[in-house]
């Protein structure tokens, strides 16, 4: 029996089973039901203390700023993203509904600077997005991030670890790949992972590592590795990393300006390495909702991708 008490306490139990009984002989469904207790559920229990905090909407416009905020938008944080015609990134790239477009429409890939004044903004977040641009495109967006801020100010970063990927590959750790997608893939389940051969599973891995990374599985991009060729690619290259490397600089940028996929990859010490050249001196890495600003410890706004495959890097600007 698990000693986690946000799970099984008999105090939350009873509750559930009150809500059962609630719904019995209802339209509303049960699933339905359970799942809104369950959300009430962790509202209360994970944001006590700061909850209240992430939602004060006083502050003026740009004093908070998110940076690509994919579907989360919050009343208080100015949101600067690009948009896909009409769509936003949730649109156009999950089939979301095309509501809540961001603040400010800006493309890093252009170069330009975000409209909003120097050194008043208290926190920016960027959460999985420099994953989707070019090096020179991130190198201006957190330029940008470190011109805004205030004196004090945060910027948290984020992005998925490469090196799990990278490490997991190299030491033949398939099922990290199966576990990964099977989230989002109904076809990939367990029974098929135990059905396959090693090479089979070694392949399925190298195309995941290739196609969460960068352009070359894709049809579209001038460079391609197909199916069944991915596996080989990376022993060609030396291993993973060197593999993943090659394959980013070949992916077309251009065509993912329209695409919004991964191009790059990043660790620890590169996000380090590249808020150290944007301007940032005081860096350290983070974790899981543990931003040294309160503003930033709210699970419904931050943090919500992947966070066990996420690596978190902070920086706060010192004063000049």
């Amino acid at each position: 029996m698990t000693n986690n008490p946000y799970l099984f306490s008999p105090n939350r139990t009873a509750r559930l089973r009150k809500v059962i009984k609630e719904v019995e002989g209802n339209d509303q469904s049960l699933n339905t039901a359970v799942t809104e207790r369950a959300k009430t559920l962790i509202k209360s229990r994970l944001h006590k203390g700061t909850y209240e905090l992430s939602t004060d909407a006083s502050r003026p416009d740009g004093r908070l700023v998110c940076i690509g905020p994919g579907g989360a938008f919050h009343q208080a944080w100015t949101t600067v993203d690009k948009t896909y015609g009409d769509a936003s990134w949730a649109a156009h790239r999950r089939g979301a509904e095309a509501t809540n477009l961001p603040d400010i429409v800006w493309d890093a890939y252009d170069l330009d600077p975000i409209p909003l004044p120097r050194g008043e903004t208290e926190a920016i977040v960027c959460q999985h997005v420099i994953e989707h641009l070019t090096e020179p495109a991130t190198h201006h967006l957190l330029t940008e991030a470190h011109r805004l801020l205030q004196d004090g100010g945060v910027l948290r970063l984020s992005s998925p670890d490469a090196n799990l990927f990278f490490d997991a590959y190299d030491r033949e750790d398939w099922a990290f790949f199966w576990e990964h997608d099977i989230i989002y893939a109904e076809t990939a389940s367990p029974e098929l992972f135990r059905q396959m051969e090693e090479t089979d599973r070694r392949e399925y891995a190298a195309y995941s590592m290739l196609s969460k990374m960068s352009l070359v599985t894709l049809d579209e991009n001038p460079t391609t590795v197909s199916y069944g060729d991915c596996a080989a690619f990376v022993a060609e290259a030396g291993g993973a990393q060197a593999a993943v490397t090659k394959a980013c600089a070949a992916s077309d940028a251009d065509l993912n300006r329209s695409l919004g996929r991964h191009i790059t990859w990043w660790s620890v010490d590169r996000l380090r390495e590249a808020m150290r050249r944007a301007g940032f001196t005081d860096i350290r890495r983070s974790a899981y909702l543990q931003s040294q600003s309160p503003l930033m410890r709210n699970a419904f706004f931050f943090d919500r991708t992947d966070p066990h495959q996420t690596v978190f890097v902070e920086a706060c600007k010192p004063a000049e």
